[in-house]
């Protein structure tokens, strides 16, 4: 983060009993959203000894200590505001990693002072949840006690089903020597993520919980993780080292990275779930910690950092170049320079993310697609920021040889998704270019 601020000398603070936050923008198009944070912001007085209001009035910017943009309506209509005091504390609010953030950020030099993300080198650590340490007085659960009522083995809820990293690839290679059951748009079991009964009653029947995240981008640990703990669950992950955040409690999952092979990783759920004494030692955690409070926890930091004087004034240089600081690339709606229909599919330079077509560089059709020796999209589909040169379809550039493009169903959601994307790139840029135009 150091790199992209500049920091100064003087702050214009004004201490008051309670800072106005002026909401800017639309969260996800929609203003409703902000009800969530605006009913946070009641109990940060109690919580963090602090005192803030949120307001969607935009006749009250004089007055706003705080104003707030959710980055994924930063969109190129927007009107900024036209008055700024240098009091005013100008933020960037977002949860999504670069790889969902198709909206343009690179006009926004010198424009905001803080950004408010679960990566750690923001200026307000935002993080999807928190895990607090149990003081002396809490009691200690029994660790037995997470045994109990749990009849069911493995579990996953998936709903995104051509993600930027293909995790559907290492599910078809778990399922090879796992039994699970696959709920939601994915799988063939219904469960709503909104219904109490289902998340809470029925989830917690299983002892496992497929928690795979979408992307690799750094410092990326979402709810999947804490919902599992919650729910008393050991949670399956596939974490790189640089997402694994301090607040992840050690030895309470288990990282399929952590294994040469998708087969060895199976083997060890499978040993691990029929050694009881085994399995709960993933859950000595409870005696020592507890997940507390979720993502919007972070507005009452927000709130208190208003109130110190101490912090100094600084200004965010260049946000795209902050958000693309990232260990994956940053999603983009561009054109380049050709379309190539050669010997095989080639797209080169054109209608995709940072020069390639694929969501998040996972499916990358950037400086070439070849089919030419498979009957798959791509020679190989590295999930690591690269496209290599093999012969085969490969989940990892390091390892996770995962399905063979012989695989018919694998080749279809492959195609599928090359469909897919162009589809929605052509009909973005046409968007963009229509309200330009306008």
């Amino acid at each position: 983060m150091q790199t992209h601020v500049i920091y100064y000398e003087n702050r214009q603070f004004e201490p008051k009993p309670k800072k106005l936050i002026l909401i800017w923008t639309r969260m996800f198009f929609k203003w409703e959203k902000w009800k969530t944070p605006m009913k946070m912001l009641d109990g940060c007085r109690k919580t963090n000894n602090c005192s803030c209001e949120m307001t969607l009035d935009t006749n009250r910017i004089v007055e706003a200590d705080a104003v707030i943009f959710h980055c994924m309506d930063l969109m190129p209509w927007l009107t900024m505001p036209r008055y700024r005091h240098p009091r005013q504390v100008w933020i960037l609010w977002c949860a999504e990693p670069p790889t969902h953030i198709w909206n343009s950020l690179s006009g926004y030099r010198m424009t905001f002072n803080w950004t408010m993300y679960y990566r750690r080198d923001s200026t307000i650590f935002a993080p999807y949840s928190r895990i607090r340490k149990l003081t002396d007085k809490e009691p200690r659960p029994n660790i037995a006690d997470v045994l109990k009522h749990k009849n069911k083995g493995i579990v996953i809820m998936n709903s995104n089903c051509f993600d930027d990293i293909h995790r559907y690839r290492i599910l078809y290679e778990l399922q090879k020597h796992l039994n699970f059951d696959y709920y939601g748009d994915c799988g063939n079991l219904t469960c709503a993520r909104d219904d109490p009964i289902c998340n809470n009653q029925l989830m917690s029947d299983y002892k496992f919980s497929i928690r795979m995240e979408n992307c690799y981008c750094r410092d990326y640990v979402t709810e999947k993780y804490y919902e599992a703990l919650i729910n008393r669950q050991l949670p399956i992950v596939n974490w790189k080292k640089t997402q694994i955040v301090p607040q992840v409690i050690p030895h309470s999952y288990i990282n399929i990275k952590d294994f040469p092979s998708i087969r060895d990783a199976a083997k060890y759920i499978e040993y691990v779930n029929k050694n009881d004494s085994l399995y709960l030692s993933y859950f000595a955690w409870r005696k020592e910690y507890r997940v507390q409070g979720g993502l919007w926890d972070s507005y009452c930091t927000l709130c208190s950092e208003l109130h110190n004087a101490s912090r100094p004034a600084q200004t965010i240089v260049d946000l795209n170049a902050w958000f693309v600081d990232d260990n994956c690339p940053k999603a983009s709606i561009g054109v380049g320079n050709s379309v190539d229909v050669g010997k095989s599919v080639g797209i080169i330079n054109s209608v995709g993310i940072d020069n390639s077509v694929g969501v998040g560089n996972s499916v990358g059709f950037g400086n070439s697609v070849d089919v030419e020796n498979t009957v798959s999209v791509s020679n190989s589909v590295g999930v690591d920021n690269s496209v290599s040169d093999g012969k085969s379809v490969s989940v990892t550039a390091d390892y996770y040889n995962c399905a063979r493009s012989s695989k018919d169903h694998v080749v279809y959601r492959d195609l599928r998704q090359f469909v897919d994307v162009v589809v929605l790139r052509v009909a973005s840029l046409f968007l963009f270019m229509c309200v330009c135009a306008t």
